[in-house]
């Protein structure tokens, strides 16, 4: 092969991959090249110098143009790796419509396919590299990409996913914001006042548990924590700790079982605790003071609150007001003390019960003498007695007595009997009754004597277990006890 067949194959080479050139004049080329005495239209033909064979570039050139035959001979099978890959991906392309311009034979609407990636040449010189026109190559899969979709049957279109229509406004009406939900914060439930005391009697007493609220008259209803009350002479109060109050005037009470803070507005306040386990704290005209076991009255006058202990003390930031004493506190500090002295709040006050029983069931204690019928403990015969146990003591107060209610039959005398603790000598008292009748008997505490020292009194903070009422009289003599009570008198009795 000369030096102008190696041009025109190289032209050859070029025209094919471009499938583009110049009209095909093969035919004319090389009948001019073998004969090489014909004349040409351009003038003399001039020898061309030997030159040597490049081996390199032709073997180049010719690998070029197999592959661009192979892939000219296998477009069909080309075309059918690219629908494939564009029917994989048209269900995820659907509502995004290609802006590109595709291959030849392809909508300008249809997504382009992926560029694929470099790939090194394969060796093909033993021809392995490319497969028989008929017999499709295997696919890899792209390790950063995902398989590939089960393929599709024939005519088989891939739908895309059907979204539910979205419903249509009315024309003119805006869509409004959705609101953010209301989170109301949980209410704490109100705790309810706690009852501290009860009114004794039918007295004249307003009552009002806020400053807005109007005056009502008490309706015997039991007096909560918080309660200002407004009295018309005086009014005694049980607090349910079982201490005793004397109020005159207006106070406003709060608290509960363990302690209990009265607010004096005017007038006089008595209160005993003596046992209770209730203090009592009295603020009046930013003046306070502390009565934590005894009895006192506390009377306000102008920029001075008058103390009068009777029993215990009472404590102040200035001192402390003894038992049997008086003193005046000011915003300066204590006043000099002066003797207790009657003062009228004092008189008639209401004995302070500390133990009943009615009967009605068997003491907590235990009733080991006598039986209870109808809510009467009785005894009959000369020496029986009704006997109970205390649950499970008793403890003695100064001006301390005992009631009871007794109706007696064919018995000439009575004898009461105490027993304190750790003692088997009785604290005792001979009684006459009269016969037949119900009658109440008041024994104080003073006039009890020791069986064995009829000198020996009965001392405060002593500790009694039990009770014991003897009948003495005829073989037939009967006794009957409708109630009992321990109390405290009051400080004129």
């Amino acid at each position: 092969m000369n030096d102008n067949q190696d041009r025109l194959m190289d032209q050859m080479i070029e025209e094919a991959a471009r499938k583009n050139g110049p009209p095909d004049l093969r035919a004319k080329i090389m009948a001019a090249a073998s004969n090489q005495s014909a004349p040409r239209n351009t003038g003399k033909l001039i020898a061309l110098p030997q030159r040597r064979v490049r081996v390199l570039p032709i073997a180049i050139t010719a690998i070029a143009a197999l592959i661009v035959l192979t892939v000219l001979a296998n477009i069909d099978f080309v075309r059918d790796l690219v629908t494939r890959a564009n029917n994989g991906t048209r269900a995820q392309s659907a509502s995004a419509p290609s802006t590109g311009s595709g291959p030849a034979g392809f909508s300008g609407n249809a997504p382009a396919p992926a560029e694929p990636k470099s790939v090194k040449a394969p060796d093909v010189s033993d021809g392995s590299a490319f497969p028989p026109a008929n017999e499709s190559p295997q696919e890899q899969p792209k390790p950063d990409q995902p398989k590939p979709d089960e393929p599709l049957k024939p005519d088989e279109v891939r739908k895309p996913e059907e979204k539910p229509p979205e419903e249509r406004k009315p024309d003119g009406e805006v869509e409004k914001p959705r609101q953010p939900e209301e989170t109301q914060p949980k209410e704490t439930p109100r705790k309810e006042p706690a009852v501290i005391a009860n009114v004794l009697g039918k007295p004249k007493l307003k009552l009002r548990y806020a400053e807005h609220e109007a005056w009502s008259e008490h309706d015997g209803a039991a007096l909560k924590s918080g309660v200002q009350l407004q009295a018309r002479g005086y009014v005694d109060l049980t607090l349910t700790s079982g201490a005793l109050m004397r109020i005159s005037g207006e106070v406003v009470l709060s608290g509960d079982g363990g302690k209990l803070e009265s607010s004096m507005l005017k007038d006089e306040l008595y209160f005993d605790n003596r046992g209770c386990n209730q203090p009592l704290t009295i603020i009046s005209q930013k003046l306070r003071a502390e009565l934590k076991d005894g009895a006192a009255l506390f009377s306000e006058s102008p920029g001075a609150l008058e103390i009068a202990c009777l029993d215990g003390e009472v404590s102040t930031s200035a001192g402390v007001v003894a038992a049997g004493s008086m003193k005046r506190l000011t915003a300066r500090g204590l006043g000099a003390a002066k003797p207790f002295a009657m003062d009228r709040t004092l008189t008639e006050i209401p004995a302070r019960v500390l133990l009943r029983e009615d009967f009605d069931q068997e003491p907590k204690g235990g009733l080991y003498g006598g039986v209870i019928e109808k809510g009467v403990a009785m005894a009959k015969g000369h020496a029986e007695f009704v006997a109970f146990r205390f649950n499970p003591t008793l403890t003695v107060l100064p001006r301390m007595a005992l009631r009871f209610s007794v109706r007696c039959s064919r018995a000439k005398r009575l004898q009461l009997e105490l027993f304190e603790q750790g003692n088997d000598q009785p604290w005792l008292i001979h009684l006459t009754p009269k016969q037949g009748e119900w009658v109440e008997v008041t024994v104080k505490f003073d006039d009890l004597r020791l069986r064995d020292k009829p000198a020996a009194r009965l001392a405060a903070d002593t500790l009694l277990r039990n009770f014991k009422l003897y009948v003495e009289g005829e073989t037939d003599a009967s006794l009957e006890i409708d109630w009992v009570e321990f109390v405290r008198l009051g400080p004129g009795e």
